[in-house]
């Protein structure tokens, strides 16, 4: 997958969003790495950097970006959410020993899975208007093997 090559400014403001160092900050960071990381991890990168935000602070910013569409949220096994500064559609593969969450594209693969009826009803899904996709792929990463 392509690298995500967001830029933080322009990612706000088409968005409406007010440009606080903050968020800049944060999407600046997110569009350096590609590992999903827990707000946790993103407050201790930001710190490594010399970087503070308060916890609240983060909280409220990812919030706002996830609830504007300027980051996208997974998650993980860990059952903590991490977060995604790849908002194009695709997929999620997850290591199921080390919770590793890489990006994948698998849309060829969606017009032969097809939906023809509900497991549980038997409810023929044809007719509905299918608004999006996320399908979560689990396995073991080849450092876990």
């Amino acid at each position: 997958m392509a690298p995500v090559g967001i830029d933080p400014e322009q990612a706000l403001r088409t968005r409406g969003i007010r440009r606080t160092r903050a968020r800049l900050q944060i999407l600046g960071l997110l569009a350096e790495r590609h590992d999903h990381p827990t707000a946790e991890q993103i407050a201790g990168a930001l710190g490594e950097r010399g970087e503070r935000i308060g916890v609240a602070t983060l909280y409220q910013n990812l919030n706002k970006l996830v609830e504007n569409g300027v980051i996208g949220r997974i998650k993980g096994l860990d059952g903590l959410m991490h977060f995604d500064a790849n908002t194009a559609p695709h997929h999620h593969l997850v290591c199921q020993r080390c919770g590793r969450i890489v990006d994948v594209e698998i849309e060829r693969l969606l017009p032969a899975m097809g939906l023809p009826r509900c497991p549980h009803t038997g409810e023929p899904l044809h007719d509905w208007s299918l608004q999006g996709v996320q399908i979560e792929l689990k396995g073991v990463c080849p450092d876990c093997r």
